[in-house]
């Protein structure tokens, strides 16, 4: 916004694209940001930096940005016929079409150096504006996605609490009194089995009478 005011002067715009350049370098490195050494914005590309410089200018600024990620998000299982994303297709992330974060900082920047007008460097104080909302409802929806693994992750951790639980029981259960039980029920059961043959075979013998 300071550099889209009528009052500042060449100098100033200049060192507000010298800052633009250093941004410019920081958003590369979020795009190229890994965890578990996975890369998190090339989508089903996890091994390799999705975002490169395409091109620099004469003083070694970059004057563009490429994608060599997919366009397909990486997911994971995490119930039955249930998925979430994991690593995001960076350009829906940082270059959607009218919200491309790199290409509005680098119009914004030149159009700084070449001393534009107020109202030129206003539209691309818009376009960054454009960039930074699509960012921001890109991490919308993975909070939403870290909100579902959490519950998950408490699901499993309640299930491991149950399940260790269960393995303390059977671990300290008395084998040998098990043993004794079965033997008893199962004594009791043929003993029952017989009594009830007997009072069936009386009763064919009684309706055959």
């Amino acid at each position: 916004l300071e550099g889209a005011d009528a009052t500042t002067d060449a100098a100033g715009k200049n060192a507000l694209a010298d800052e633009i350049d250093g941004v410019l370098d920081r958003i590369l490195r979020s795009a190229n940001a890994q965890s578990d050494g996975k890369y998190l914005f090339g989508g089903t590309a996890t091994d390799t930096p999705p975002f490169a410089v395409s091109g620099t200018d004469a003083q070694g600024n970059p004057t563009g940005f490429a994608y060599s990620g997919t366009a397909e998000a990486s997911r994971a299982l995490i119930g039955p016929g249930q998925t979430v994303d994991t690593r995001y297709d960076g350009s829906t992330v940082f270059q959607q079409t009218g919200a491309d974060v790199f290409d509005s900082l680098i119009r914004l920047r030149d159009d700084l150096r070449a001393n534009a007008s107020s109202a030129t460097l206003t539209q691309h104080v818009g376009n960054v504006d454009n960039a930074r909302n699509a960012i921001m409802n890109s991490v919308g929806a993975q909070s939403g996605t870290l909100s579902s693994l959490d519950a998950v992750s408490a699901r499993i951790s309640d299930l491991k609490l149950d399940s260790d639980a269960r393995t303390g029981e059977i671990a300290g259960t008395d084998y040998a009194e098990a043993v004794v039980r079965l033997k008893d029920n199962e004594t009791s059961l043929q003993a029952t089995m017989a009594v009830t043959a007997k009072l069936y075979q009386q009763s064919l013998l009684d309706f055959i009478r």
